[in-house]
């Protein structure tokens, strides 16, 4: 199940922000085999980081199975990947989430942002810069993909997808 829901607006002291939930998606998935397999994405129209500050911010968990090999989470903006997480015996039966901010810094550069974290506490930030084509006039793509390194179905799992937008103040 995915839906869209509309614009909220804050009031805070010294004036006012908007954000609104561009996408949500509360639709289980997982791998196929031992490829790098699609979980969930989202295509951000063209215009949508209009101006300079404009932020996404994306929200995803999921869990791991427990066969006990290498699993990796991948979080991608562009086709570029910014996150890589892999897992072994650790993660087994364990569950991840990850936050990313992507910022518009000009008309072909998003600054990102990722947090990364499993339920046995290893948490990774990383901070990326992506060259996109033109903000303005062309979509770009920010998806996850999983892999089981033992090909085994379903051992990398994505529950929960949320895209924010947060305007420039």
């Amino acid at each position: 199940m995915s839906f869209v829901i509309g614009p909220i607006s804050i009031i805070a002291a010294g004036g006012s922000s908007s954000f609104s939930f561009l996408y949500v998606d509360l639709t289980t998935v997982g791998n196929i085999d031992g490829g790098s397999d699609d979980l969930m994405s989202y295509t951000v129209p063209a215009g949508t980081l209009a101006e300079i500050g404009d932020t996404l911010i994306i929200y995803a968990h999921g869990s791991f199975g427990g066969n006990g090999g290498l699993r990796t989470i991948k979080f991608l903006v562009d086709g570029t990947t910014i996150s890589s997480e892999i897992g072994g015996a650790e993660v087994d039966n364990d569950h991840w989430g990850i936050e990313s901010r992507v910022t518009r810094r000009d008309a072909t550069t998003l600054e990102v942002f990722t947090d990364a974290e499993f339920d046995t506490n290893t948490a990774k930030v990383i901070r990326a810069t992506e060259t996109v084509s033109d903000l303005d006039s062309n979509s770009f793509i920010i998806k996850f993909q999983g892999q089981d390194n033992n090909s085994n179905t379903d051992e990398v799992q994505q529950n929960y997808m949320a895209v924010q937008k947060i305007a420039a103040p």
